[in-house]
């Protein structure tokens, strides 16, 4: 299920000011680069670009935005309130993918994804391409973009590095494992401004989509995580299961009081379930001079309490559940929905089973062994109990299929989203997003996986379930999802 976040801004009132008006980036270019022949294979048999196809979600056309530069800047403190996520820091490996909103203005990502119309645009890359067999990225990097606090510039050493802080074997980010192992990526220094990021374990044609400002690696200066390893590498050690760590963890305290980016905006403080504070960059950024000269986020669990703040006039944007949403619009406040897509919500299966990562990996291995085997997604070597839908060979796709059938998609889009959400025909991978979707996904569904009861009875029969099955749904929550309903009335994701 895909849906769009509804944000709300104050306005009017005699004694109130209007909305302030939002921060616009300077003009660039949202053509994706062809793919290059320098440092990669020829491009003859490549394989294909993902092209970004028109939404088909919207039950009604949308009109495309684009960038307002006209209205009066009323407030140099710009404070938004919104449900702060599951874990917060400044440390990328402490975070979940949610959390990572919350330093957005100070982060910037090799390519970003259009506030307007969900394209890659260049950010720290200022152009990219892929070899002919997928299985290496080529980005040239932006010149002359100064980390904070006099930390110099930001060079293809920086991209090596960030890679290898999000990889290591002990960070939690969301989505490190992609990075580590499946597909996996390996930075080689072509020079400054250049980087090849090989593959590890197979093609990736949607790697910039992991990449990029949707999901990917917020870049760290390597000058300031080495500033506790005056030899560089040969100081970083290992961690306690005696893996190389690949970056200076002795730096870890120094960096998280106060982590440099490469935005706009940079870092002032912190406070866990209180919120963040940050300060227009004193100096030509080169990609925005910022209207505000600070941004406060305030971290507000409760949606009704957001939306009180906002009706006292304590805030100028909040993210609410939809279900407020007209009592905000009887107050005087605006309702502004996201112009593309930005909530995904989907079930894994695969997680419904615990794991120690004991069975099935040989102890006569070596510690990284043993790791690389755990890391390598060989659930049925990991795994520590059998679900009828991993089963290997036709029995657990008669059972995924079935289990897809059994479900009415239409009845909880207009229950829990009111009916304005739209469909993912795979998970994460949507018409709105430029990479990575196939149109024949959307063809063949109702077939394959369509809501039909009865056959989703019939495939579980001739899988061998003719009575079906039970199985254990562990639920938790994910905070910082605006408009989902967490168990406790607070927004948030839950997910089984």
């Amino acid at each position: 299920m895909l849906v769009t976040a509804a944000f709300i801004v104050g306005c009017g009132g005699a004694e109130e000011p209007t909305a302030p008006a939002v921060e616009q980036a300077s003009a660039a270019p949202t053509d994706t680069p062809v793919p290059r022949a320098t440092n990669t294979p020829a491009a003859a048999g490549a394989l294909p670009t993902p092209t970004q196809r028109a939404s088909v979600l919207q039950a009604t056309p949308r009109p495309t935005l684009a960038p307002q530069t006209e209205g009066e800047l009323v407030t140099d403190r710009l404070i938004v309130v919104a449900d702060p996520p599951s874990l917060e820091s400044m440390l990328d490996c402490e975070v979940t993918g949610s959390g990572v909103l919350n330093y957005r203005m100070s982060a910037e990502w090799m390519v970003d994804a259009s506030r307007f119309d969900g394209s890659y645009e260049p950010m720290l890359a200022t152009e990219w391409g892929i070899s002919a067999d997928g299985r290496t990225w080529n980005f040239k990097l932006r010149q002359g973009v100064r980390w904070h606090d006099d930390w110099g510039e930001f060079t293809a050493k920086d991209v090596k590095h960030s890679m290898a802080y999000y990889t290591n074997p002990d960070c939690r980010a969301s989505y490190s494992d992609y990075f580590r192992s499946d597909p996996g990526g390996d930075v080689e220094i072509v020079n400054d401004y250049e980087v090849n990021i090989h593959m590890k374990r197979r093609p990736a044609v949607d790697f910039v989509y992991w990449y990029s400002g949707y999901r990917g690696i917020p870049h760290s200066s390597k000058a300031q995580w080495d500033q506790s390893c005056p030899n560089g590498e040969a100081d970083y050690g290992d961690n306690e299961a005696g893996l190389p760590l690949g970056y200076c963890i002795q730096s870890r305290d120094a960096v998280a009081e106060k982590s440099a980016r490469t935005g706009p905006y940079e870092y002032v403080s912190f406070e866990e379930g209180v919120g963040w504070e940050w300060r227009r960059v004193d100096y030509d950024h080169w990609r925005v001079n910022s209207d505000f000269a600070e941004i406060e986020i305030k971290d507000v669990r409760e949606s009704a309490t957001r939306l009180a703040i906002m009706q006292a006039r304590e805030a100028h944007i909040a993210t609410i559940n939809r279900a407020l949403i007209q009592d905000a619009i009887d107050d005087g406040l605006e309702a502004v929905d996201s112009s593309v897509r930005s909530i995904t919500a989907f079930a894994l299966f695969g997680g419904m089973y615990f794991s120690t990562g004991v069975k099935g990996v040989p102890t006569d291995l070596s510690a990284e062994e043993q790791s690389d085997i755990r890391s390598s997604y060989d659930i049925v070597a990991a795994r520590d109990e059998k679900m009828p839908w991993n089963e290997p060979g036709e029995n657990g796709r008669l059972v995924r299929m079935a289990m897809n059938k059994a479900i009415d998609r239409g009845q909880i889009n207009d229950a829990i989203y009111q009916g304005v959400g739209g469909r993912q025909w795979v998970a994460t991978l949507v018409p709105d997003f430029p990479g990575g979707f196939n149109a024949d996904w959307e063809d063949k569904w109702e077939e394959l996986y369509g809501y039909d009861p009865e056959k989703a009875r019939e495939l579980l029969v001739e899988a061998g379930y003719p009575n079906g099955f039970s199985f254990r749904v562990p639920v938790f929550v994910l905070g910082g999802g605006p408009g989902i309903a967490g168990p406790d009335g607070s927004d948030g994701q839950v997910l089984v």
